[in-house]
């Protein structure tokens, strides 16, 4: 006797289901991951160029510094503080990594508060950038070497640093920048 199947067996459409979930599984993962990596990736990206910008800016800085022996450059491996032209006025600038709140301080203070004597110091202040770490290294010429080596730390008395080496870490960024010193 010869059956005459039109249809599909219960069991037939319950396997095609199942099939399709399990595809349709596979693609929604993958699409999740997919977006996921995305988004990453996409903030790795914006957090490093707002870090080299950060640096750009310091250099700019530094690059528009001059020597003014009561004022001077002088450093460690957090902080720096030079006299410099901004908006075409003379200014101490000092920036300061505070590790504790993980930011980086720009403090600007006016010539005549810079010279001053006074406890009363008028100066303004803001964040630039919220960093993990941050490390200043300055370059000088040592006689007993007689080669150019880095160190964490330069006295006023030292006059001007020929280089500034600044390690900047945000995340899993870590930006370096060399900036050689025009002011000499």
């Amino acid at each position: 006797m010869m059956n005459n199947r039109l249809g599909f067996t219960l069991v037939e459409v319950l396997i095609t289901a199942v099939i399709f979930a399990i595809i349709a599984a596979a693609l929604m993962a993958s699409f999740v991951a997919g977006a996921n990596i995305w988004s990453r990736a996409e903030k790795s990206d914006i957090a490093a160029s707002d870090l080299a910008l950060d640096l750009e800016i310091i250099a700019r800085d530094l690059r528009q510094s001059v020597y003014m022996e009561q004022i001077g450059f002088e450093g460690d491996d957090n902080q720096v503080s030079f006299l410099s032209f901004i908006a075409q006025e003379p200014c101490r600038v000092t920036y300061e990594f505070n590790s504790g709140r993980k930011l980086l301080m720009r403090r600007q203070e006016d010539l005549e508060s810079a010279l001053s004597e006074d406890a009363q110091k008028k100066y303004s202040e803001k964040a630039i950038a919220e960093l993990d770490d941050f490390q200043l290294s300055y370059f000088y010429f040592d006689n007993e070497e007689q080669g150019y080596l880095w160190k964490d730390e330069w006295e006023k008395a030292e006059k001007v640093f020929p280089a500034i080496r600044i390690k900047a870490k945000l995340k899993n960024e870590e930006l370096s920048k060399t900036i050689f010193m025009l002011t000499q």
